[in-house]
């Protein structure tokens, strides 16, 4: 238990300095995002395997990645959603694939459909590279 809450305090404190660091115009993308209740879809690119079970950690779900609120539901032609209510501020997350971390969100983006589209990425300190949306207040 000890190691859990250390390797999370590690991945919040490699992150907040990136997370200071991301510089404007730089993100991928515009979309302006509003807390409360916000859509993550997932659906594998062409040619990419396609998970039997999706799921979402980050900041708000204190990185559980067994989570069942943050797990994405099977929708039709091989796609997953939910519905996750987020403060605002910065949500720094990944995706599971079946049971497996996503290591390079980035690169993940690009491969797959996903919204929303992260506004930016960051290093996650294993090599990787975590998700970030900017939630905004009402």
């Amino acid at each position: 238990m000890k190691i859990f809450f250390v390797i999370i305090l590690f991945i919040f404190t490699s992150g907040i300095t990136d997370i200071c660091a991301i510089p404007k115009g730089k993100t991928r993308s515009e979309k302006t995002l509003f807390e409360g209740k916000v859509e993550f879809y997932f659906k594998p690119g062409p040619g990419q395997y396609v998970p039997e079970k999706v799921s979402v950690a980050g900041y708000f779900n204190g990185w559980e990645p067994d989570d069942e609120e943050y797990t994405l539901m099977p929708t039709k032609n091989d796609s997953f959603s939910v519905s996750i209510e987020l403060n605002s501020g910065k949500q720094i997350y990944k995706y599971i694939l079946d049971g497996k971390w996503v290591y390079d969100m980035e690169k993940f983006s690009k491969e797959n459909r996903i919204k929303p589209q992260p506004h930016a990425f960051i290093n996650d300190g294993f090599g990787g590279k975590n998700a970030v949306l900017e939630i905004k207040k009402k």
